[in-house]
């Protein structure tokens, strides 16, 4: 399956659908690079948090601000709206979008602003806005904005995730690494054909994939999932909320395929995502769906779009096994600091069911820890021991209680 025009913008699994409007005013053009020496940009320090990269970006020269690096944005770099009234950025036509839930949210254009990252520079960038603050809490931290295709379309971009740094590269002078190259055809995001091995079958089915550093878990359409009845071929699958964007709410089974093979990588026993949602980005037809971050910071991935190709080098990490949440719990952060932990989505048939746990609960403390001692990755990874007894102080509606559960696979 093939794009023969690329009709929307994806972002992250905020996964949002943004209409060709952007590109229609120059929104989608790419932009030119101009690096301070030497055909390359600085190694840059990466704040790579729950698997998501997380640069520094100076708007109009000021800055930095915290942009997260995701080739799942096939447009112009976005701003959070607050930043953007903030920084007195005029802001210029309005469009209303949707996204992978029903809610729709404004859109701002702007015309041109300078855009950099270290020893890389955009000058007079098309950009656009987002409220993209309303993720926040889903994602454990703030984020100011998101660059995606026109700043990737005329450089390299190298992301190091075990070394936490990121470079961009000038195609022309680009001396590729020793790892074969995997194809990749470019519709302002990066798609590669993989193979997806299931549980009981012995012929791999073939899946046109999006490669997205925005997206956590890797996640297959939902046409794709029913053509193929991928959850019925999963060894254990849990339904549950699975993700949150601008435009609402996510929904999916979680289960597992027995491997997908990108290139000459096969990536073995992966736990994924068969979105159900009904609309949005993960309800399309156009492609399978997507690789995301949990796959990808098993590498040292380097995308070159002029040159269609990716590099996938395997890091110390490539062998660790797949794991998910073995609570049920879809959590949420608040507060200024963003230290309160409340729950958002309670799945049926798990440990926190069984205990009793709530949507709008309070976590207070976690086997005798302040849960402010927690950020969104020591939790989740506190939450994925199986067997371990955790202890819960919750609050609820004012009153107190203690809940002791046993953590359990669940897929």
């Amino acid at each position: 399956m093939k794009f023969k025009h690329c009709l929307y913008l994806l972002l992250t699994l905020a996964t949002v659908l943004v209409p060709a409007a952007l590109r229609s005013q120059d929104q989608g053009n790419p932009l030119v690079p101009k690096f301070a020496q030497g055909g390359e940009s600085e190694s840059i320090a990466a704040d790579i948090f729950d698997t998501i990269v997380y640069l520094p970006v100076k708007i109009a020269g000021r800055g930095p601000y915290s942009f997260v690096l995701d080739t799942g944005n096939d447009g112009p770099p976005i701003l959070n709206e607050k930043l953007a009234r903030a920084l007195r950025i005029p802001l210029g036509n309005k469009l209303a979008i949707g996204g992978a839930g029903a809610k729709k949210v404004d859109v701002y254009l702007i015309a041109g602003i300078d855009v950099a990252l270290p020893g890389l520079e955009f000058n007079a960038a098309p950009a656009a806005t987002m409220p993209l603050d309303l993720m926040d809490p889903h994602w454990g931290k703030r984020k100011d904005g998101m660059i995606g295709g026109t700043v990737f379309a005329n450089v390299v971009t190298d992301i190091d995730y075990a070394g936490k740094t990121v470079r961009f590269r000038d195609p022309k002078t680009f001396s590729p690494p020793g790892a074969e190259p995997v194809p990749i055809e470019v519709y302002g995001q990066p798609f590669v054909t993989a193979k997806v091995y299931l549980h009981g079958a012995a012929q791999p089915v073939e899946a046109f994939m999006m490669v997205d550093t925005g997206v956590r878990i890797t996640t297959f359409n939902s046409p794709f999932s029913r053509r193929h009845g991928l959850p019925a071929q999963s060894p254990k699958c849990l339904a549950t909320m699975t993700g949150y964007g601008v435009g609402g709410e996510s929904w999916g089974v979680v289960g597992r395929v027995r491997a997908i093979e990108i290139g000459g990588v096969r990536i073995e026993n992966p736990v994924v995502d068969f979105s159900t949602d009904k609309g949005g980005a993960l309800a399309s037809d156009r492609f399978a769906g997507i690789i995301g971050s949990d796959i990808l910071h098993r590498f040292r991935v380097i995308f070159d779009y002029p040159g269609k190709r990716m590099f996938l080098e395997k890091n110390a990490g490539f062998d660790r096994p797949f794991e998910y949440d073995m609570i049920g719990l879809r959590l949420v952060t608040a507060g200024d600091k963003m230290d309160a932990i409340r729950i958002f989505h309670v799945a049926e048939k798990t440990p926190a069911r069984a205990a009793g746990l709530l949507a709008g609960d309070e976590i207070k403390a976690i086997d005798g820890r302040q849960a402010a001692e927690f950020n969104w990755e020591t939790l989740r990874a506190y939450f994925q021991r199986p067997g371990k007894e955790v202890r819960l102080e919750i609050e609820h509606g004012g009153k107190k209680l203690t809940v002791t559960l046993t953590l359990q696979r669940l897929v």
